[in-house]
């Protein structure tokens, strides 16, 4: 086993150009993952962000409705009787 790691590691530095834009393609390929996932979470936690502040804006005007329909409830009921 250790013979056969002792080869491969010479084989590879055979071509040192062809292993150095290897490892240089490699590297990117690999930044570029990490920053296209950093930018999908980040959108992702923003998206949730704006609907949690949606659905809150939307409970609040509900509120309020619910609040104005009841007034005009009771005020139909004074006026009623």
């Amino acid at each position: 086993m250790k013979k056969l790691l002792k080869i491969a590691w010479r084989n590879i530095w055979r071509s040192k150009r062809r292993t150095i834009l290897t490892m240089t393609s490699i590297i990117l390929a690999a930044c570029m993952a990490l920053f296209t996932r950093s930018m999908q979470k980040g959108s992702y936690g923003n998206m949730i962000g704006t609907l949690l502040n949606f659905q809150q804006d939307i409970s609040k005007f509900k509120q309020k409705v619910i609040g104005k329909i009841n007034r005009l409830i009771i005020l139909l009921l004074v006026v009623i009787r």
